[in-house]
């Protein structure tokens, strides 16, 4: 552009690394904010939402979830040999009511909180 007419002089490296200090300058402050003020990176995400395991469990019920207890099968009821309950083999675990097991988890998780 130079040769052409188009630029009054010639662009040389140091006129372009000149024009960079400033926006480096930026950045250094940018993560200088960051690193002593934290919380600016995360001020605008959303608030953590409470969990209410009573209306939880109303709407899971309703959804027809809400089974009384799942009916524990035998070893001999769920297709094994009785020999192998019988010479010491173990036995399955008993099957677990899903929802159950989801509402001691969260009240796990908020007595840990």
């Amino acid at each position: 552009l130079f040769k052409n007419g188009s630029l009054p002089r010639k662009v040389e490296s140091k006129d372009i690394y000149m024009g960079a200090i400033p926006f480096i300058f930026i950045q250094l402050v940018l993560v200088a904010i960051v690193i002593f003020f934290p919380q600016t990176v995360t001020i605008f995400l959303d608030k953590e939402k409470v969990l209410d395991l009573d209306k939880a469990s109303e709407q899971i019920q309703m959804m027809g979830g809400g089974r009384t207890k799942a009916p524990e099968l035998s070893a001999p009821a769920l297709g094994a040999p009785a020999a192998a309950s019988a010479v010491g083999g173990a036995a399955p675990p008993a099957a677990e009511d899903p929802m159950e097991a989801v509402r001691r988890a969260l009240e796990q998780d908020k007595s840990k909180q």
